[in-house]
């Protein structure tokens, strides 16, 4: 276990887990401009470089190049800057930097500064496909850094450039797959900017460890459900360089710790005239990207064909293509993951039994059963025989009943011709009110058909809905998502188990749910099942929203899907928590 000091809380350490909280978890931080946020990451990235843990800072802004006061931090910028040492980087030469980087191991300042934002977004999508490649490739850790991580990747684009809008997608596409699938390849993942609620979905779902600088306002609003109270009303009045970690369901206040190199991004308040820079060394990462460079050189044609750039738009559907079908196969695998799980459970709990089963056998002989044995194979003679007479007696009441029935149909058919006859005669033999009641008896005998035929068709209805591929697939994902809240550590499964089962109707406080907890962590899981949309919140509050989860979600796949299918799903994933 490797782990870097990041501040004091009450005066005790405040670690970081560099293989759980950076590379398995991933690690964002948030908050107002001034707060302290560049400040702590630089201090992240002086800690790394301490242990000799390569880093990657993608670094917009300009601040993070004063590590070369005291690190051999290679610094690579766009554009002529006084202290890079490989200046004047373009986005042709993405690829090879990024791939040298991580075949180097050398910790990198990709400064962007100085370029234009479309420059900037060319750049990134090169970059970070090859270094994703390449960390597949190499499989050793490094720490992917990403700065005002709110502006690169945001969750409403502005760009009217269709150019540049694409280019965002992709650069989002990136950093998602990086943030969600990079730590099978031992890629870590920071980043950090000012406001979470404009930053993509996508990133900040990846991370699962927070740090949380100043705030106010919408940003308090934002975090709502998420955070205790306590800790939201402390928030707006957390002085420069003052946070709150949130991890393993702990929320700790904390003092970020004092940095060895001067602090370029202004936070805090001081700043100071950087040092002498290091000088360093790049001999290795330069042989390297000559070499990368010598081995992408291929003649060019004189003329680019237009079958030539089809060839080229298909190849890079391909990879597309088999981007997605990466991310599925880990989805699947992750689902193979909790059902080995949970046959592991079952296996030590049937091995339980038996050496239970045994322990009871032990020094038991079959000589002590026999009798019993021997009186049992009587019963089930007997009882065999009585069965045997059932059936006969059932065969002959069906018998009877067939019978029976055909003379109800004669005695109809006669009365029938009874009632004609007298009505042609004129007769009144049979009362005016028995006659309409017979009418009656037809009139209700049809619709009694016509609603047999109508259930008939509504369960059809049903079966079809359930068999829907999209609505399996959409029920299939429900189950691994309760699946994985199950196997949470603590007391959250035990909750759920709880709320799952209540009508919904019914409204619960905090106090009533049953955990061996505080009502504040109580009610903190409680809101972020209200998150989930697994329950309703309502002032306070808390009911039951499993139907109308299932319901909007069912209904996005098959509108017209009738409430009974709806509810058939909302029992089906009730036995599953509870089971």
């Amino acid at each position: 276990m490797v782990q870097i000091e990041i501040g004091k809380s009450d005066g005790r350490p405040v670690y970081l887990d560099v293989w759980r909280d950076l590379i398995s978890y991933g690690l964002s931080i948030f908050g107002k401009r001034r707060s302290g946020k560049t400040y702590l990451v630089g201090l992240i990235c002086e800690k790394l470089s301490e242990i000799n843990q390569p880093f990657i800072v993608i670094d917009v802004m300009g601040n993070y190049y004063t590590l070369k006061e005291k690190y051999p931090v290679i610094v690579a910028s766009v554009g002529e800057r006084s202290y890079a040492d490989l200046p004047n980087i373009t986005p042709e030469m993405a690829r090879t930097l990024a791939r040298a980087i991580v075949e180097a191991r050398q910790s990198c300042i990709v400064d962007l500064s100085e370029a234009r934002m479309l420059e900037q977004y060319e750049f990134l999508v090169e970059f970070l496909e090859e270094f994703y490649e390449a960390c597949k490739h190499e499989k050793k850790p490094i720490i992917l850094i990403i700065d005002e991580i709110h502006r690169l990747v945001p969750e409403k684009s502005t760009a009217r450039l269709k150019e540049l809008a694409d280019l965002i997608k992709k650069v989002t596409y990136w950093v998602t797959d990086i943030a969600r699938t990079g730590g099978n390849h031992g890629i870590g993942y920071i980043i950090a900017g000012q406001r979470e609620a404009e930053t993509a979905k996508t990133v900040i779902t990846q991370s699962e460890v927070q740090i949380y600088f100043r705030m106010s306002g919408a940003d308090i609003k934002y975090l709502a459900g998420r955070l205790t109270k306590e800790t939201l009303d402390k928030l707006p009045s957390l002085e420069t360089g003052e946070a709150v970690l949130v991890a393993d369901e702990e929320e700790i206040f904390f003092k970020v710790g004092e940095r060895r190199t001067t602090p370029a991004g202004r936070t805090p308040d001081l700043v100071l005239e950087p040092g002498k820079l290091k000088k360093v060394d790049i001999s290795r990462l330069r042989k390297i990207m000559q070499k990368l460079e010598r081995a992408e050189a291929r003649p060019k044609p004189k003329q680019i064909t237009p079958e030539y750039e089809e060839l080229k738009k298909k190849i890079a559907q391909m990879q597309q293509k088999i981007h997605e079908l990466t991310i599925e196969r880990d989805t699947v695998i992750e689902e193979m993951e909790i059902r080995i799980e949970q046959l592991k459970v079952e296996n030590s709990r049937l091995r339980k039994e038996n050496e239970s089963l045994k322990a009871k056998l032990q020094g038991v002989s079959v000589e002590a059963y026999k009798e019993e044995i021997e009186d049992l194979n009587r019963r089930i003679a007997t009882l065999e025989g009585k069965i045997k007479e059932y059936k006969e007696q059932l065969a002959e009441a069906s018998r009877l009943e067939d019978e029976l029935e055909r003379i109800r149909q004669a005695a109809k058919n006669l009365a029938d011709d009874i009632i004609d006859f007298v009505d042609v005669l004129g007769l009144d033999v049979i009362p005016q009110d028995t006659i309409e009641m017979k009418k009656r008896l037809e009139e209700l005998e049809q619709k009694l058909r016509i609603y047999e035929t109508t259930e008939k068709e509504r369960r059809l209805r049903v079966e079809e809905t359930l068999n829907k591929i999209g609505v399996k697939e959409r029920v299939r994902g429900m189950r691994v998502f309760l699946e994985r809240l199950k196997l949470k550590s603590g007391v959250f499964p035990k909750i759920l188990k709880q709320v799952i089962v209540l009508d919904p109707s019914v409204k619960i406080r905090p106090e009533d749910v049953e955990a061996e907890v505080t009502v504040e962590t109580r009610r903190k899981y409680l809101k972020d099942l209200a998150r989930m949309g697994l329950l309703i919140e309502d002032n306070g509050k808390f009911r039951n929203g499993l139907s109308l989860w299932v319901t909007n979600s069912i209904r996005k796949i098959d509108p017209s899907a009738p409430d009974e299918a709806i509810d058939k799903i909302v029992e089906e994933l009730i036995r599953l928590v509870v089971s």
